[in-house]
């Protein structure tokens, strides 16, 4: 009783993990999508001016107070911002490429979802994937969120600038928490799923090897070995299969038909717990 309630729980372990890998992985990728159009990466204050503003950058546009808002200009790749500007853009567009596929790859790995009759197998290497597939994605925007933050911070203390970090630094750094969080819950589904697996194509070798044996010793018996050989083999599949080897009458005598072979019984366990 106590292994089959271990069981039980193992069982509902793994769905629950790629579940709950599911929702972290969605609030991730909406967090990335987010930190990638926001125009508030960082901000600016004017402090000197005789009515005070401030500007939000992002990585695309700025807004200001003011309400005037506009595109960033390109400007030099050798600039001061140019570059950081460019490859931050790049990761954090990648980042979201990446966050897609990661949640393609999460709901076909799982175990409700019955797109291509994908083999459990299969399923696993799937949702490994899509946590190897999260871990990169959300380093990519650790990298971004991290290296603007470093400049805002450097500009602070330096220059001597009223800079502020704001939130598409602070949602980035939480994205990349998610993106982690939903990568390990999807490795430890998928490491549950194939220990299932494995314990699962255990017990089919363990009634092949035992309806085998039953076999080559009704083969080399009695009448009655053949008798107990065949009703054998659909009690440990566990699948209710009657073969045409015997049925029962009213009076409960048994009635011979034609021999099972080991083919038969082996091919029906296959069948039943691949």
């Amino acid at each position: 009783m106590a292994d089959y309630a271990t069981d039980s729980a193992s069982s509902v372990i793994a769905p629950l993990c790629k579940f709950a890998g599911f929702i972290f992985g969605l609030t991730a990728a909406s967090c990335v999508v987010f930190v990638t159009v926001t125009p508030c990466w960082y901000v600016i204050y004017a402090e000197a001016s005789i009515s005070p503003y401030e500007n939000c950058y992002g990585l695309w546009k700025f807004c200001s107070s003011t309400g005037l808002c506009g595109k960033w200009l390109s400007g030099s790749l050798l600039g001061s911002h140019g570059a950081q500007r460019t490859v931050c853009r790049g990761l954090m567009i990648t980042a979201c490429l990446l966050s897609g596929f990661a949640l393609i790859l999460n709901v076909m790995g799982m175990r409700c979802i019955l797109l291509f009759r994908l083999l459990p197998r299969t399923k696993e290497k799937l949702t490994r994937r899509a946590a190897v597939v999260w871990i990169v994605a959300g380093t990519f925007v650790l990298i971004s969120s991290t290296w603007y933050g470093l400049e805002v911070m450097y500009s602070v203390w330096d220059e001597g600038k009223a800079s502020e970090l704001s939130d598409g630094i602070f949602v980035g750094w939480g994205a990349t928490a998610f993106a982690y969080a939903a990568a390990g819950l999807l490795w430890i589904g998928a490491t549950v799923s194939r220990s299932e697996r494995k314990e699962a194509e255990k017990r089919r070798d363990s009634i092949l090897s035992t309806v085998a044996a039953a076999y080559a010793a009704s083969r080399s018996g009695s009448g009655a070995s053949t008798t107990c050989c065949c009703y054998l083999a659909p009690r440990l599949l566990g699948c209710g299969h009657e073969c045409g080897h015997h049925s029962n009458t009213g009076d409960d005598k048994i009635r011979t038909l034609e021999p099972i072979t080991e083919c038969q019984v082996t091919s029906h366990a296959r069948t039943t717990y691949m």
